[in-house]
């Protein structure tokens, strides 16, 4: 699983032959799966049809608002906290792991609760939903994947991630087979995250001692994170909320094509989110001891989000048509006229994504967050004036420019953030200087 070595990209580079090689696995892993998923994602769809997999997307979305108190956003910091401190490790670990455990029961208890206030509440629903929320349980334990992230070691959180997937898409298969109850889809869903976290915490250094944990850390992490819990619950929420506009204004059938959309974009972002995973560790030391290639290294994943964003659009411009008939069929035909224009949208949400990154190795924790509530109240006012006359349509256009209102916003009135934009800016110039340099 070297597919990259060949082009030796790192060259010359010591500090980055780690991430060299990690970059070989993720990507060989993750192209794996991507093979895997777009021949078993397609017979899932076709299996269920729009309106099936509407109500599987809708449950999906419900599930994914209470996400981010496990995951919420705080990730970040305890990589960081681990490559710095490595001698309290497996406290840090542990004092992550109770506090995501104590989340994933409160995101747990307002999840049914939720369902359960729903004016369309069915009982299909609620058990697709107490499938679903198992997730957050057994997510609690990526605490073991955020350490051998700060060791490096990503060829065993490949691994595991491919073992996982494969086990999990055999069960799609079953389910497709057999024509099986959509709550066996959920099962699918928790299945893979169970046995990814059960291969890589046997990988990892940590082990689970309830005795070793530091309040303190846990005090400070809160303290340090508190805005990164609400931002990520925004722009998670942010993701989803077209999904219940469209439910509202319209169907199921029409949440299904959309949900399509989302589903095929996740096989797009691996790449942005692999790359920052990857380099995030390397920006950190970078930051510590030289901040002018440390300010080179941002602009330059600005740069590489914005070239990424536009080769996908043009690609899915051209070929969109043969693809979405060809996996989906004739009854997904809003899909293969909105995709290319996902796609751009997808452009700006991936240079959010090193926004994100930049914020946070800043320290400008409150104004990343306050920045996602922006560009969520915009959001909300534009889909509630463009869903119900334009669709998907709409909700595509004002999630795209939701974020472009906020970011001029942003930047006329918070001058103690312009450095992000002004990062932005200097991408521009990262082909010239390549070339220079080389030369």
């Amino acid at each position: 699983m070297a597919i990259l070595d060949k082009f030796n990209i790192f060259s010359g580079r010591p500090g980055l032959v780690a991430a060299q090689k990690a970059l070989n696995y993720i990507l060989s892993e993750r192209m794996i799966r991507i093979l895997i998923g777009f021949l078993i994602h397609p017979l899932v769809v076709r299996s269920l049809g729009p309106k099936g997999y509407g109500f599987y997307g809708y449950a999906i979305s419900i599930f994914s608002v209470f996400q981010p108190f496990v995951t919420y956003g705080a990730e970040d910091q305890v990589l960081k906290d681990l490559v710095i401190d490595q001698k309290s490790a497996n406290k840090i670990a542990n004092s992550v792991f109770l506090l995501k455990l104590f989340f994933a029961f409160i995101s747990y208890l307002l999840l049914i609760a939720t369902v359960l206030l729903l004016p369309e509440y069915k009982l299909e629903l609620l058990l697709l939903c107490l499938v679903l929320g198992a997730y957050n349980f057994f997510a609690a334990f990526n605490i073991s994947e955020i350490s051998l992230q700060a060791k490096m070691d990503f060829k065993s959180i490949s691994f595991g991630r491919f073992v996982s997937f494969t086990i999990a898409s055999i069960y799609k298969v079953i389910f497709v087979i057999y024509e099986l109850n959509v709550i066996h889809l959920g099962l699918a869903y928790v299945l893979e995250i169970f046995l990814m976290q059960v291969f890589v915490f046997k990988k990892s250094y940590w082990k689970v001692q309830f005795s070793s944990f530091d309040i303190n850390y846990i005090k400070k992490l809160l303290t340090l994170t508190w805005p990164l819990f609400i931002t990520y619950f925004i722009l998670n929420f942010s993701q989803r909320v077209s999904v219940f506009y469209l439910e509202s204004y319209y169907d199921l059938d029409l949440v299904g094509q959309f949900v399509v959309i989302q589903n095929l974009l996740k096989y797009i972002d691996f790449v942005p989110l692999t790359i920052l995973a990857i380099i995030l560790p390397k920006i950190i030391e970078t930051q510590k001891r030289n901040i002018e290639q440390y300010n080179y290294r941002i602009s330059a994943i600005y740069f590489v989000m914005i070239a990424l964003g536009l080769s996908c659009f043009l690609f899915f411009y051209l070929f969109s048509d043969m693809i979405v008939f060809t996996l989906y069929g004739n009854k997904f035909s809003l899909v293969a006229k909105y995709l290319p224009y996902s796609i751009l949208v997808s452009t700006v949400l991936f240079v959010n994504y090193s926004k994100a990154k930049h914020f946070i190795l800043e320290n400008k924790n409150f104004e990343w967050m306050i920045y996602n509530i922006l560009s969520f109240v915009i959001l909300n006012i534009l889909l509630r004036l463009w869903v119900p006359p334009f669709g998907i349509e709409g909700a595509l256009l004002a999630l795209g420019l939701s974020y472009i209102i906020a970011d001029l916003l942003f930047f006329t009135f918070l001058k103690n953030s312009r450095f992000v934009y002004f990062s932005i800016g200097r991408s521009f110039m990262i082909p010239y200087k390549f070339i220079k340099n080389k030369l």
